[in-house]
């Protein structure tokens, strides 16, 4: 969580590519939402079932990608990620 980070936020915002810098809005944009609303809108989500460890579960294909000696499972990721917002 980025409140537990031990740098300053600043300093992230100055050395933020612009992919971050679009990440960083977006939550913004979630950090600004009113706690118990956004609270409930998620608690009542239908979507919500493995969600949690689906997310474990990409966050763990991610640092395995970047921990490789070449990009093809980062490639293959983003590929993926690509096609699925594709069908969309």
């Amino acid at each position: 969580m980025l409140s537990n980070a031990e740098f300053a936020y600043p300093d992230i915002e100055a050395a933020a590519s612009p992919i971050c810098g679009r990440q960083i809005s977006n939550a913004k944009a979630v950090a600004s939402q009113d706690p118990d609303l956004y609270f409930e809108i998620q608690k009542l989500s239908r979507h919500l079932g493995n969600l949690y460890e689906e997310i474990g579960v990409a966050q763990a294909e991610l640092i395995e990608a970047l921990a490789s000696d070449t990009s093809g499972k980062f490639r293959s990721l983003m590929e993926k990620g690509r096609k699925c917002l594709e069908r969309r």
